[in-house]
């Protein structure tokens, strides 16, 4: 909720059938999962989670591939819909960690030998 209040957002309770949700000019980036198809415990997803810098905040997120199993296993048309972008982005993040693996940081090595530093 800390981070809600520091964007200018706010918490709305759950109601009736509605879940939790940001509410709010600030809460635009926010999306809040009550259950998630397919994953583990919170806990074990916990784990897996990464941080990732929000502006001056770090939030802990899921890993794409398991934003992706969850969207496979819930399997609804909006799922479906966005499950060959997940696919894609994935592939390319993929593709350029092992591009950035196989190219090692030769920078030095050449200023080293041409005199700059």
């Amino acid at each position: 909720m800390q981070a809600l209040m520091k964007v200018g957002a706010a918490y709305i309770p759950p109601f009736g059938h509605n879940p939790p949700m940001p509410g709010g000019s600030g809460s635009e980036p926010f999306d809040i999962a009550i259950r998630m198809s397919g994953l583990d415990d919170f806990a074990a997803e916990w784990g897996r989670a990464v941080a990732v810098k929000a502006g001056r905040l770090r939030l802990k997120v899921l890993p794409l591939e398991r934003i992706l199993a969850s969207k496979q296993a819930a399997n609804r048309p909006k799922d479906r819909r966005i499950i060959p972008v997940l696919q894609n982005t994935l592939r390319t993040l993929q593709t350029k960690m092992k591009r950035q693996v196989k190219r090692p940081d030769t920078g030095n090595k050449e200023r080293l030998s041409s005199g700059q530093n």
